[in-house]
């Protein structure tokens, strides 16, 4: 599995925001992968902005059981 970021063309969305979200659950399909977050800004009036894509530094690891709210 390559780091490098090409073209979203080549990648498939494992989740779609429903709402502007902060927080969210990768599915177990994501272990051993990088994960990629693309992000559109939006102005008040309206406009989109430029994409802007974010790659993690590794990929998802199997993790313990979820972690409880605070």
């Amino acid at each position: 599995m390559s780091k490098e970021f090409v073209s979203d063309d080549a990648i498939e969305a494992i989740s779609l925001p429903k709402t502007n979200k902060k927080e969210f659950q990768l599915p177990k399909e994501a272990i051993s992968h990088y994960i990629i977050v693309k992000y559109t800004p939006v102005a008040t009036n309206g406009a989109n902005g430029d994409p802007m894509y974010v790659v993690s530094d590794d990929v998802v690891e199997r993790g313990s059981s979820q972690a409880k709210p605070k």
